[in-house]
């Protein structure tokens, strides 16, 4: 028989919550640079070596099923760091071997170069009036002097203007201007003084006012203003405080957000994530979310791109999936970890059981949140014993949580991407989200909270699911968790979280008596 239990643990909620979980396509390797679309084929690129089982180079096609093509077959390339939708194909370039230092242009079916050889790594790349940029630390195209920026006309490669005097990293267009930002302080000549920051008008480099005092990694057009990161701390002239991210209005540097500083502990990193707003990089491990011009928690970590493709929104990077690291995932609604931080101390709470410890970043983390030092606990897991008669012992297999012993949701019969999809999560809830949805489910475009809309009550029996997970208030008592119709979850205490795990994976080890519980 089969005995269900419920994990709950105290913590304060997160709003419009984001998990990272597995894609039909299985990425292996560092990490995931860039994507990009073309004719209904997601491009991905980084340093990847396999997908799928099968070794790649480093760039890869998929058509959403279980076409994969390997767009970097015997090019030598050691990493793709920009990829880009251009003409009727896409872009793609970074860190190759030295005789394989170009551009490659991939037609849906074969990959070509865009000229021929080019002096050093490319970093990004741009359309702007017609003509591909393309920018990073190069000295010459084709043996042509360019200087870390070039523009190709669909024929040769020219520079762009004088140059720059070092390297480019990012590259952005908004109001037909082309901004550059890099490690450079001037045009390459030494004509004029840019200060990490420049603004191409298709004749001319131009600075923004004073510039920044440092260097600039990261550029994003947000509505009428270019949202920009780095590891200055204030405007070239020192007059604005800006703390690596700052908004430029075309006319002027502010802060990204009025009143907001942060503690950037790794090179800052600006990702769109569709309409939740944009990705602020705080340091590897933690990130926010810039949403209606304020900063929120973000529940996601390492993401470094992202692109919306056949109605879903796919992420790139070195990213945590609750139970791993992985450098390629989609996007859904709803917490993966939950983040206790209450009463001074901070805590994770994962999808799989476990407590305190973080194992992404192998790291305990149950801490004083003002602490830099040790934990107050290191690691914590749930542990269940039992007797079958007088002797025969049952237990799950690590009371700890510093390997996994149980596997997201419910004992079952086939864990696909729908199953992953529904229980790779939490679900945290408090008292006032409750007495919120009491008194106004029934109003009109009143919208259910997520987590409340996809509390876990009854499992797939047809997938030998059991038939009630987590307990609720029936609100008409009619056996039927229908939130929509005023039902909701039941829990103890002022806030909870739900956590659903079995120790199914320990069926299959040597020695291991499971304990059966879900």
């Amino acid at each position: 028989m089969r005995t269900t239990c419920i994990l709950l643990v105290l913590l304060p909620l997160a709003a419009k919550a984001q998990r990272v979980v597995p894609a039909s396509l299985d990425v292996e390797g560092l990490y995931v640079n860039a994507m990009a679309v073309l004719n209904d084929k997601l491009v991905v690129g980084g340093r990847i070596s396999e997908v799928n089982g099968q070794p790649v180079s480093q760039i890869v096609s998929w058509d959403g099923q279980g076409g994969v093509a390997d767009l970097g077959a015997s090019l030598n390339l050691i990493e793709i760091l920009d990829v880009m939708a251009y003409g009727d194909g896409i872009v793609f370039g970074g860190r190759t071997l030295p005789d394989y230092r170009k551009v490659y242009f991939w037609d849906g079916v074969t990959t070509t170069v865009i000229g021929e050889y080019i002096g050093n790594k490319v970093n990004c790349f741009a359309q702007f009036n017609g003509e591909l940029i393309a920018a990073g630390t190069f000295t010459t195209m084709d043996g042509t002097q360019v200087d870390r920026i070039a523009r190709w006309d669909g024929n040769v490669w020219s520079p762009l203007g004088p140059g720059l005097n070092d390297e480019v990293r990012s590259l952005e267009v908004l109001d037909g201007q082309l901004y550059v930002g890099g490690r450079f302080t001037a045009t390459a000549d030494g004509s004029m003084a840019l200060a990490y920051l420049a603004r191409w008008d298709g004749t001319t480099f131009h600075p923004c006012q004073s510039g920044l005092n440092a260097v600039v990694t990261d550029l994003q057009a947000v509505g009428d203003d270019l949202v920009i990161g780095g590891a200055f701390a204030y405007s070239g002239d020192s007059s604005v405080v800006l703390e690596h991210y700052a908004r430029w209005t075309g006319t002027a540097f502010e802060p990204l957000v009025a009143g907001a500083t942060v503690n950037i502990g790794s090179a800052p990193l600006l990702v769109p994530m569709g309409e939740q707003g944009l990705l602020v990089r705080l340091t590897d491990q933690d990130d926010l979310v810039m949403r209606n011009g304020l900063l929120h928690k973000a529940w996601v970590r390492g993401v470094r791109c992202t692109q919306e493709f056949q109605d879903e929104l796919y992420v790139g990077g070195i990213m945590e999936a609750d139970s791993a690291v992985t450098p390629f995932g989609r996007i859904l609604p709803g917490s993966g970890h939950t983040e206790l931080d209450v009463a001074g101390m901070r805590m994770w709470i994962r999808s799989d059981g476990s407590l305190c410890y973080d194992a992404e970043f192998n790291r305990p983390d149950m801490v004083p949140v003002d602490h830099g030092g040790a934990s107050a606990v290191y690691a914590s897991g749930h542990y269940v014993v039992g007797y079958v008669g007088d002797s025969a012992f049952t237990s799950s297999f690590v009371p700890y949580s510093t390997e996994n012993g149980y596997s997201q949701g419910p004992r079952c019969t086939e864990r696909d991407i729908a199953f992953t999809d529904r229980y790779r999560r939490t679900w945290p809830v408090d008292l006032g989200m409750l007495w919120e949805h009491a008194a106004n489910w029934s109003d009109p475009g009143y919208e259910v909270p997520e987590v409340i809309a996809t509390w876990p009550v009854n499992g797939d029996p047809g997938n030998s699911e059991p038939t009630l997970i987590a307990n609720f208030q029936d609100v008409d008592d009619d056996g039927l968790y229908e939130p929509e119709e005023g039902d909701m979850p039941a829990i103890k205490g002022d806030k909870a979280v739900l956590v659903s795990v079995s120790d199914q994976k320990a069926d299959t080890l040597t020695g291991i008596h499971p304990s059966m519980f879900d």
